[in-house]
């Protein structure tokens, strides 16, 4: 009986995860640049966004993949990636109340911090790629659980890790301490190394067609936000610390939530559960080594939910202090203005309280509040998605217009919006294979992940007309480089030549500090 009645709870918890969820559904304007390449790609054009030049705008190949598959049948951006956010995030929550947990106190803690977690909740939806990195985690994590240390159990372990880093590259470092341990612990290493290989040849795949078909391993926002900028070290350090900081003032569920369960593991030398948050701990330290981010708690919602899966599994909690902690979660839910548990249709930027920034403003936002008009209860309501006016701007445009348009950054929705043969170009390069590489304005004075780029005089021009009339003679031998690259037939006659002397730096000094 007491079975029966605990299974009934847990559903009744499902469901109420089901109504957060759809209170607190958005989509980014992010996922909409993603969406012009899956729309191109459905239509024909490529796997790019603008459709003469092959340039990979999108970070997260397999979301992609997994988009392109269902909007292939529907045509409809909106809803179709929203619905499979929706199923992805229902199936991931069903697997942590019913097949996680030994202690249905943990269990009932765990689950408040997450329905608590402004980080975890925002990005079950957004249009990103998060939902599908959540399935990855708990797919691991159940295999870890089994404390298998088989040949056969370290190629699932590496199978999962593979599709998850073809989801998002970075997130190896959240399975790499785990991989490690399970790749050196018991015997057949010979064995484990074969079969590990030919787990993550999805992705070795991957990147072989991204080099042939891209000419570059990664996504051109790498190059665009990291890779050739002369911004310091320490630049990114003070922008991860902001990072930090802002979650902690808006969600301190989050990075609280990762401390103390990581305290926890170290305190009680639960080894197997400090395995798994060495994963979490790695890729905070990532994410403040690479700036943080401009989304607010976009990067946390990773690490959190693998410490929650890790604190379910290896702790129990007796009643009365797991009680403690949910009426505490409870209690803050109640008088935050950014619990999700709480929040609805009028989640806006007027109605939550805006945390000024150092120097007035590093660029990290709340997006869901940033873009109240995307809200799944508004679209319900009948209101149109809307982006500040620009997707009806985009909607207006003729169709035949073949003009280049300049922005100082990329809006995905009214990108998405307009006419193909429409050219978009921004001055931070998140899809521009010349402007990415550009150094930065001000090194000492930017938003994290739109760096905003030297563009070189005449580029417009270049580009508007097809003519290469870039002022600076470096720049622009290095864009006739670059354009035989992204813009000639794949196969043309020296482009992997130059592709290869390209990606190991041999035309970096044409662009100097430019």
């Amino acid at each position: 009986m007491k079975q029966k009645f605990l299974k009934i709870i847990l559903y009744l918890l499902l469901a109420f995860f089901i109504i957060v969820f759809v209170k607190n559904a958005w989509m980014g304007d992010d996922a909409f640049i993603t969406m012009r390449t899956v729309d191109n790609f459905v239509n024909g054009y490529g796997l790019r966004f603008n459709i003469a030049e092959r340039v990979q705008s999108f970070t997260h190949p397999l979301w992609m993949m997994l988009i392109s598959f269902f909007y292939f049948t529907t045509r409809e951006p909106y809803y179709t990636v929203l619905a499979i956010s929706m199923v992805l995030s229902i199936y991931v929550m069903y697997r942590f109340l019913f097949e996680t947990s030994k202690n249905r106190y943990s269990l009932f803690l765990g689950f408040t911090i997450l329905l608590a977690s402004k980080a975890f909740i925002d990005y079950t939806s957004s249009g990103l790629e998060n939902p599908l990195t959540y399935l990855f985690i708990i797919l691991f994590c159940a295999e870890y659980f089994k404390d298998d240390k088989r040949s056969g159990s370290f190629f699932w372990l590496s199978f999962i890790a593979g599709l998850a880093m073809l989801n998002r590259l970075d997130t190896i470092l959240l399975f790499f301490p785990a991989l490690l341990y399970r790749f050196f612990k018991g015997e057949n290493i010979g064995r484990k190394f074969i079969y590990g290989f030919i787990a993550i040849l999805p992705l070795i795949f991957w990147e072989i067609f991204s080099l042939l078909y891209y000419g570059f391993p990664f996504p051109n926002t790498y190059y665009a936000k990291m890779a050739g900028t002369v911004i310091p070290l320490y630049e990114y350090l003070l922008r991860g610390v902001i990072y930090f900081w802002d979650s902690l003032t808006m969600d301190p569920i989050t990075l609280i939530s990762i401390a103390l369960i990581a305290g926890m593991a170290f305190y009680e030398k639960r080894w197997k559960a400090i395995i798994l948050i060495l994963g979490a701990i790695l890729y905070l330290l990532y994410v403040l080594k690479a700036g943080g981010d401009f989304m607010s708690g976009r990067f946390f919602s990773a690490p959190l939910f693998l410490c929650v899966l890790t604190f379910v599994r290896y702790f129990k909690l007796k009643k009365e202090r797991a009680s403690i902690f949910i009426i505490l979660i409870a209690l803050y839910s109640i008088v935050s203005p950014y619990s999700p548990i709480f929040s609805g249709s009028d989640y806006r930027l007027d109605r939550v309280i805006i945390w000024e920034k150092l120097d007035d403003e590093k660029g990290i936002l709340d997006e869901r509040a940033y873009y109240p008009g995307t809200g799944l209860l508004r679209i319900l309501q009948g209101e149109e998605l809307e982006n500040y006016g620009l997707v009806e701007r985009a909607k207006n445009y003729s169709k035949d217009d073949d003009s280049t348009r300049l922005f100082t950054v990329i809006s995905g929705m009214q990108a998405y919006y307009a006419p193909r043969t429409i050219h978009f170009v921004d001055y931070v390069g998140l899809t521009d294979a010349l402007v990415s590489r550009m150094s930065p304005v001000n090194p000492h004075d930017w938003r994290i992940g739109h760096i905003e780029k030297d563009f070189p005089e005449g580029y417009f021009q270049t580009l508007a007309f097809d003519e290469n009339v870039i002022a600076d003679e470096g720049i622009s031998q290095f864009y006739e480089k670059m354009s035989l690259i992204v813009r000639e037939d794949i196969f043309a006659s020296g482009r992997i030549k130059e592709i290869f002397k390209v990606n190991t730096g041999q035309y970096d000094y044409l662009i100097g500090d430019n």
